[in-house]
C-alpha cells in the first residue's frame, strides 16, 4: 500500500472531512467541544408554591468556524418526578461534535400524590402514584419551562452563534412527551382543564412524606393548586418564541386529547423522527394509560395504573404527521426476542430482565439516523431569513409583554397593540398592592426592589388585559 507523507495525509483528511460535511452536513463528530456548565435560565413556582432556580448545560463546537449553528435542546426523562439534566450529556456531546450547540435543561419535577394510597406494592411511591390530574400538571409545568429555555436560548444566539429558525429537541420518556407537547400545545384553547384552578389538594399520608421537598403536614400555601397559567408560560419573555424545527422522540407520546383537539395541526408543525419498542410497558406505543402494561404484568393490574392519563405513543402520532414525518423506528428486534419465550413471554421477570423495553437499542445507530434525518432540515431553513426577533415598543400578542420575567431590580412592561393607556397594579398573593403604575405606550418601568423573592401578581385595571404573573428572583 502506498504511504503518503503526513503532511500529504492531513491535507487528504481535511478535503475528505469538507467533502462529508458538504454533502450531509452536521451529521459527522469532528469537532472539539467547550462546556458551559449551570447556565441559569429562570426561576418558576414549584407544586409546593415555592421558587425552583432552572438551569441548563451548554455544549459548543470549537473551531467550527460557523456563525449560524443549529440548536439542540435536549429534555431528560424520570416520570416528572426524577432524572437530571446530566442524563443527557452523552446527546449533547455528540451533537455539538457535529457542529449543533447543545443544551440539556433541568425543568420542575415532581407533584402531589393521592390521599388514600398504600404503599404496599414496595415501589417508590413518588414514581408510581400521581393521579391524572397531577401528571397532566408536572408536564405542562415541564413544558412552559422548556419553551422558557428554547426562548432564552434563542435570546442569546448572537453569543453563541445560533440559527433561530434551526432549533430542535431530543427528548427521553417523559421528556420526548414534554417536547412534543411543547412544540404542540400552542394556543389557549388546547390547555388541558386539570391545569387550570384546581381544588386544594389534602394532607398527604405521613408514610409518603418522601415525595414532597417539604416537610409535613403540608401548609395551605403548599396544598394549593392554582391556575398555572398560559401555555406559553412566564419565563424569558425576550421578544423570541418557543417554536423549534424539528423533535427527536425517543419513547414517547402525547396526551390522547391532542389528537381530538388537533394539537399537531398547522403550518408551523415542525419535522418529527421517532423511536419506540412496540413493547414498550411505560409509554405505550398505542394509545392507552401510561404504565398501563408495568401495572399489568409487576403489578397485578392495581388500580394506580388506571389513575395515569391516557397517552398516544409514535404508532398512533406517526400517519398524522403526514410529510412532517421524518422517521417512525418501531424497533421490535427486543420484543420478539422476548416474545419467542412462549409461554413466559410478558411476566414481571421479563420486563424487569428487558429494561421494561423502555430505553433505545442500539443506540449510537439511532443517533447517528436521528442527525442524518434533522440535516436536510437544516438546510432547507438555512436559506431562509432568520435572526432573533427585536423587542418592539408595540406587539400584537393581546398579552402585555414583560421583561425581564423573573426581575432582580425592574421589570419592563410593553402594552399591544390597540390599547394605549392601562392602570397596572402589583399585588402579593394576598391581593395586597405593592406597585401602582399608570402605563401608556412603549416601555413602561416597574420598580421592583424591595420585593422579597417569590410570586407577584400583575392586574390591569381598565384595559381588556389578562393577570400577569411576575417573579421576583435575586
Amino acid at each position: 500500500m502506498r504511504r503518503f507523507p503526513r503532511r500529504t495525509a492531513l491535507a487528504l483528511t481535511a478535503l475528505l472531512t469538507g467533502t462529508l460535511l458538504r454533502a450531509q452536513p452536521y451529521t459527522q463528530a469532528v469537532w472539539a467541544v467547550d462546556t458551559v456548565r449551570g447556565i441559569t435560565y429562570g426561576w418558576d413556582t414549584t407544586y409546593l408554591g415555592g421558587i425552583d432556580t432552572l438551569k441548563l448545560d451548554l455544549f459548543r463546537p470549537v473551531g467550527d468556524g460557523n456563525a449560524s449553528r443549529p440548536l439542540l435542546v435536549a429534555v431528560h426523562g424520570g416520570a416528572w418526578a426524577a432524572g437530571t439534566r446530566q442524563d443527557l450529556w452523552p446527546i449533547c456531546q455528540a451533537a455539538a461534535q457535529r457542529g449543533y450547540v447543545a443544551a440539556t435543561i433541568s425543568y420542575r419535577l415532581r407533584h402531589h400524590v393521592p390521599q388514600n394510597v398504600s404503599i404496599s406494592l414496595g415501589v417508590d411511591p413518588c414514581v408510581y402514584l400521581p393521579d391524572s390530574a397531577e401528571l397532566l400538571r408536572a408536564l405542562y409545568r415541564a413544558q412552559q419551562d422548556l419553551k422558557g429555555a428554547i426562548r432564552f436560548l434563542k435570546g442569546r444566539s448572537a453569543q453563541d452563534s445560533t440559527n433561530t429558525c434551526n432549533v430542535f429537541l431530543f427528548g427521553e420518556s417523559a421528556g420526548a412527551i414534554t417536547s412534543l407537547t411543547a412544540a404542540f400545545l400552542d394556543e389557549a384553547g388546547e390547555r388541558p382543564a386539570a391545569c387550570g384552578a384546581l381544588p386544594a389538594v389534602p394532607d398527604p399520608n405521613l408514610l409518603l412524606g418522601g415525595c414532597h421537598v417539604g416537610g409535613l403536614p403540608l401548609t395551605a400555601a403548599q396544598r394549593s393548586r392554582p391556575d398555572l397559567g398560559p401555555v406559553e408560560g412566564d419565563l424569558v419573555q425576550n421578544g423570541t418564541d418557543a417554536r423549534v424545527a424539528g423533535i427527536a422522540a425517543m419513547y414517547g407520546a402525547l396526551p390522547a386529547m391532542a389528537l381530538a383537539e388537533d394539537w399537531m395541526q398547522g403550518p408551523d408543525t415542525p419535522a418529527v423522527f421517532l423511536y419506540h419498542q412496540p413493547c414498550d410497558a411505560i409509554v405505550p406505543n398505542g394509545t392507552a394509560p401510561l404504565l398501563r402494561d408495568l401495572s399489568a404484568y409487576c403489578a397485578g393490574g392495581t388500580w394506580w395504573s388506571t389513575h395515569y392519563p391516557w397517552s398516544s405513543g409514535s404508532a398512533v402520532l406517526a400517519p398524522l404527521l403526514g410529510s412532517k414525518l421524518l422517521a417512525n423506528i418501531q424497533d421490535a428486534a427486543v420484543c420478539n426476542a422476548v416474545l419467542g419465550q412462549f409461554p413466559f413471554s410478558f411476566n414481571c421477570v421479563n420486563v424487569a430482565q428487558n429494561g421494561s423495553f423502555h430505553y433505545v437499542n442500539q443506540a449510537a445507530a439511532v443517533v447517528d439516523s436521528v442527525f442524518r434525518a434533522f440535516s436536510p432540515v437544516i438546510v432547507a431553513n438555512e436559506a431562509l431569513p432568520c435572526g432573533t426577533t427585536a423587542i418592539a415598543e408595540s406587539h400584537p400578542s393581546g398579552r402585555a409583554l414583560l421583561f425581564p420575567n423573573p426581575a432582580v431590580d425592574e421589570l419592563t412592561a410593553i402594552l399591544p397593540e390597540g390599547i394605549r393607556t392601562a392602570q397596572a397594579r402589583l399585588c402579593d398573593a394576598t391581593g395586597r398592592v405593592l406597585r401602582s403604575v399608570r402605563m401608556e405606550g412603549g416601555r413602561n418601568m416597574i420598580d421592583v426592589t424591595g420585593l422579597g423573592n417569590g410570586a407577584y401578581i400583575l392586574l390591569f385595571e381598565d384595559a381588556p388585559l389578562p393577570t400577569e404573573r411576575v417573579i421576583v428572583a435575586r
